[in-house]
């Protein structure tokens, strides 16, 4: 055991052979405050920690798409592999795209952030489509492209050219 697992136990004991009241009295006698400022202290810890835990709630921890799967057999396997795509970046690799999505199939996307914040409003929405538009989702081609719009920005500030490859072949090396 560790030192601080056997202060909560010798803790739990006192409380339990004096009670609370008895044991924060002395507690603020030894340390030489009144009860009212260890009242205050112990309060003002309370509301820090769940302060603490309400920030870590709305921030949310790693998306699970298995709370999406729960009584939605039929779609499982096309929900996971979006899921994939999304992770990956092949399935709406930019927020544009995911802003775009919800705007075509009629959601509001005016307050997306990220495309890790808006992942569980994705799926949620994904979930209540059809097997069949889940599955014409799937059949259409990865959106990941070579370039990126940055790249495409960057390459038209510095003056360079995109060729594709089949006219660099038919360019001959001077």
């Amino acid at each position: 055991m560790t030192a601080k697992e056997l202060v909560e136990i010798d803790v739990g004991l006192i409380l339990l052979r004096h009670g609370k009241a008895a044991v924060l009295t002395a507690i603020a006698n030894r340390v030489g405050v009144s009860e009212d400022e260890l009242y205050r202290e112990i309060e003002r810890l309370r509301v820090a920690k769940e302060a603490a835990i309400s920030r870590k709630k709305k921030i949310g921890g790693k998306f699970n798409i298995e709370s999406f799967l729960i009584g939605r057999d039929n779609k499982a396997a096309s929900l996971k592999k979006l899921s994939e795509r999304f992770d990956n970046r092949t399935f709406l690799p930019e927020l544009k795209d995911l802003k775009r999505f919800f705007e075509r199939h009629g959601a509001s996307a005016s307050n997306l952030k990220s495309r890790v914040s808006a992942q569980t409003k994705l799926f949620k929405m994904l979930a209540d489509f059809g097997e069949d538009e889940l599955e014409r989702i799937l059949a259409e081609t990865p959106e990941r492209s070579r370039v990126s719009s940055l790249g495409l920005i960057s390459d038209e500030i510095l003056g360079r050219s995109r060729r594709s490859d089949s006219q660099k072949k038919d360019v001959p090396n001077s």
